[in-house]
Parts: C-alpha cells; structure tokens; sequence
C-alpha cells in the first residue's frame, strides 16, 4: 500500500509580510506614530487654541474667528435693515390711500427721536450700541437709528471712552461699547457625571 504524506501548510508569513507593506496599513502606521511622537504638542496646542492659518500674506487665528464673523455681518445686517425699513415705507407708501394717516406716524416717531436725541444725544448713542441686536456699528447705521447727524455722532463716539472703535478687513470704521458682553458666544457647560448610586 501507498503511503498518504499529510503535508502540512506553513503560516504565510511572507504575505502577511507584503500586505503590511500596503500603502493603507503604512499610511495609518506612520499616522499613528506621529500622534504619539508629537502627543504632549498637539494637547499643548489645543489647549491653547492658538492655531494660525496662513494663506499667502493673510493670516488668521481660530480664536479670532468668531470676532471676525461679528465685524463683517454686523454692518451687512445693518445696511440690510436700512433697506427693509427703505422697502417697508415704500410698501406702506403704496398701500395707504391716505396720506393724512402716514403723516401722523411719520410726525409720532420723529417726536420720539426728536425728544430722544435733545434729552441725550449719548444716551441714544450708547443704547443704540449696548442693544443685543448688533454688536459692532456703523456712524451711517447709529445715524439712522438715531435721528442725529453723522457729524455729531462722530464727536460724541470720540469725547466716549466707554466706545471702541476697529478697522475691520474692508477698511470700514466700526464702535462698539466697551461695556458690553458677548452676546452670540457659545456658553460650553463642563459635563459632570452623575453619580448612579443616589
């Protein structure tokens, strides 16, 4: 009789071998290696939330981010509400056949600014300012909101310590007050665990 020889295979280590060379297991490997060769800097780094992006000669820091937002949507908000009250008169204008009626509303809030603007032109200024509607102002937009010259809002924004003034990134002059808190920040809660036993 013959003789059946059982051979028996060999662990394939020589392809196990050449799958690890792969590109997907070396990529994730060197990956890896660099999360925990440079593990102290990236918490160091995320802790401080420092991080710049550059782009050519600009610059920006992610902490700085949210301020940014503010300084450039705030006047476009602004100039927004000058043309819905703009398209709102109009509308107003075409619907009422009475002019008697639009008058007497026109006359009540000039008296109401009127009245406001002569007790306190930095009053009407600075609430104007602290309101949570926006943050960052325009002289064009406190000028339509309060009734008072541009040129008078200039002088008192400037005699104010309690108004800052910035440049934002399209060169326009904007104030805010000084005084005032953020009022578009997330607010982030620790978590607390609650204990399962009580």
């Amino acid at each position: 009789m013959d003789k059946i020889i059982y051979a028996e295979k060999e662990f394939p280590w020589h392809d196990l071998f050449l799958k690890m060379l792969d590109w997907p297991f070396l990529l994730a490997l060197i990956f890896l290696t660099f999360l925990w060769l440079f593990k102290q800097e990236i918490k160091d780094l995320l802790k401080k939330g420092k991080i710049t992006i550059k782009w050519g000669d600009s610059s920006i820091e992610i902490a700085d981010l949210p301020e940014k937002i503010d300084q450039d949507i705030d006047p476009i908000k602004e100039r927004l509400e000058i043309i819905e009250a703009q398209l709102a008169a109009l509308s107003k204008a075409k619907l009422k056949s009475t002019r008697a009626t639009q008058a007497e509303r026109s006359a009540a809030t000039e008296d109401e600014q009127l009245a406001l603007k002569q007790t306190d032109p930095k009053r009407a200024i600075y609430t104007q300012l602290t309101s949570k509607r926006y943050r960052y102002r325009s002289v064009l937009g406190l000028s339509k909101s309060t009734g008072l010259p541009e040129d008078q809002i200039n002088t008192i924004i400037q005699s104010d310590p309690r108004i800052g003034v910035i440049t934002n990134r399209e060169g326009r002059i904007l104030y805010f007050s000084k005084g005032a808190k953020p009022h578009r920040r997330i607010r982030v809660r620790p978590f607390v665990a609650k204990d399962k036993n009580k």
